[in-house]
């Protein structure tokens, strides 16, 4: 919801009812928003981190890992 509509109109409520989920319990996962959005921040960067090792891991040189890591990021 942060990507589709920015931070400042994904409102925590909206973010609840999509996961089916009431609001106190996102509050008791996460203190506040900008707790929330730091989390998801950095699930998406763990993610591409992840796919980029996968994409790079077996490749045999230096240009064939940089190709290889400019498409998985693209």
């Amino acid at each position: 919801m942060f990507a589709a509509n920015g931070y400042a109109a994904t409102a925590t409520r909206a973010i609840a009812q999509a996961a089916d989920a009431k609001d106190s319990l996102l509050f008791y996962h996460f203190k506040s928003k900008p707790e929330l959005y730091l989390a998801a921040v950095r699930d998406q960067l763990d993610k591409l981190a992840e796919g980029l090792h996968s994409a790079t891991a077996d490749q045999p040189d230096a240009p064939a890992r940089l190709r290889s890591f400019v498409e998985a990021y693209l």
